[in-house]
């Protein structure tokens, strides 16, 4: 699911329902990595005030330097957050950059999201929550 940055009304629903769930909220973030991707997160993290954890999945600064080498576009000149974000990495401040999430092959993209989503995954083929997931992905399929 793409949030961004979410209204406080949707922020509220969030919250609320974590507040519901018997089991940890854990958020893990799938965003590009510039200065809005990490205020995004920022954001969530503080108006959800409920997340047990926070991973940030992708993209990380050692994924689009050392481990991808993925390409940077041209940031947002102007952004406020820019000259933080440039000193936080060492980035020259004259020159946003960004990279996109949508840099990785389709593929990895996937195979990242799902290992770092799997752990928290019922595989108990009893549980009722997974009957349920399975009906409705069956009937989805059936319509």
């Amino acid at each position: 699911m793409r949030w961004g940055f979410g209204s406080q009304s949707y922020a509220d629903v969030v919250r609320d329902r974590v507040a519901h769930e018997q089991r940890e909220a854990r958020l893990l973030v799938v965003s590009d990595f510039d200065c809005s991707g990490e205020d995004i997160e920022r954001d969530w993290v503080e108006r959800g005030a409920c997340w047990s954890s926070v991973t940030r999945v992708l993209l990380t600064y050692d994924q689009v330097v050392h481990d991808y080498e993925l390409p940077a576009s041209e940031g947002k000149r102007g952004d406020p957050r820019w000259p933080a974000f440039a000193r936080r990495y060492g980035f020259d401040i004259e020159h946003p950059v960004q990279w996109e999430v949508e840099a990785l092959e389709p593929d990895e993209l996937r195979r990242l999201v799902l290992a770092a989503v799997d752990p928290y995954c019922d595989t108990n083929r009893d549980s009722p929550r997974r009957d349920a997931r399975t009906r409705r992905s069956t009937d989805a399929r059936m319509t």
